[in-house]
């Protein structure tokens, strides 16, 4: 934090509020990998209130500040700056950054029960991302748009969604918590919604994998449970 610190006054020395907003809104970063969400609020505020002109620091700002939310758990106030972080990248062209927050998102819409409204945000994602070949976001917002077609009995759809995230989920240890709660969600839909327990055990399987290369035993314990439900005799165990 100290290189940071001394980089951003340096860029103030010289005139730059600009660069020296980035590099608050970097010590942000690294104050919330290192488990202070607090820290990251304060700079990315500071970094707002430094240059409020600058419309790609009010969203990256707007971006940090929801990533520490989500940190704190504070859900309604991650959806506020999620939301206005979207419209900022929007407005500026800057559509990967765009679609990286509507990922962030949509576990949000998903606690709401917003299948239908966000499902149509992250189909507008999907075209974005497919038209541009990203291989890095796309398998990601692939397996978030999972419970979008579970919750609408769309299969075909889901079919879709299923062949293009394997590229993540057949890298397991890519997996991100988000990631595996929406599969461990769209098996969820599947089965209580539709009674389909082979698509239900399918994304299940997935959840599991992911969430025990994150180290999540209670998780992992959960989705056993889940399993046993439709295949009891050969339900994954330990």
């Amino acid at each position: 934090m100290a290189a940071f610190e001394r980089a951003t006054e340096g860029w103030r020395a010289a005139g730059r509020p600009v660069e020296a907003a980035r590099c608050l809104l970097r010590q942000g970063h690294q104050a919330r990998r290192w488990g202070r969400p607090g820290d990251a609020v304060a700079l990315a505020e500071e970094a707002r209130r430094a240059v409020e002109r600058d419309a790609g620091v009010q969203a990256d700002a707007a971006h940090l500040l929801t990533l520490a939310a989500l940190d704190r758990g504070q859900i309604d106030e991650a959806e506020r700056h999620a939301t206005r972080a979207a419209a900022q990248y929007e407005a500026i062209g800057a559509d990967r950054e765009a679609a990286a927050v509507e990922l962030l998102r949509a576990p949000l819409a998903f606690e709401r029960g917003d299948y239908e409204g966000q499902g149509a945000r992250l189909r507008a994602v999907l075209r974005g991302l497919e038209a541009r070949g990203d291989a890095e976001l796309l398998p990601r917002a692939h397996a978030m748009t999972l419970p979008t077609a579970a919750a609408r009995g769309d299969w075909e759809a889901w079919d879709a969604h299923v062949v293009g995230a394997m590229p993540l989920l057949d890298a397991v240890e890519r997996a991100t918590l988000p990631i595996a709660d929406a599969l461990q969600l769209a098996g969820d839909l599947a089965l209580y919604r539709w009674g389909s327990g082979a698509r239900a055990a399918r994304v299940w399987r997935l959840a599991r994998a992911a969430f025990r290369a994150l180290g999540l035993s209670d998780a992992v314990a959960a989705t056993d449970e889940r399993l046993a439900e439709v295949e009891p005799d050969d339900a994954p165990r330990g």
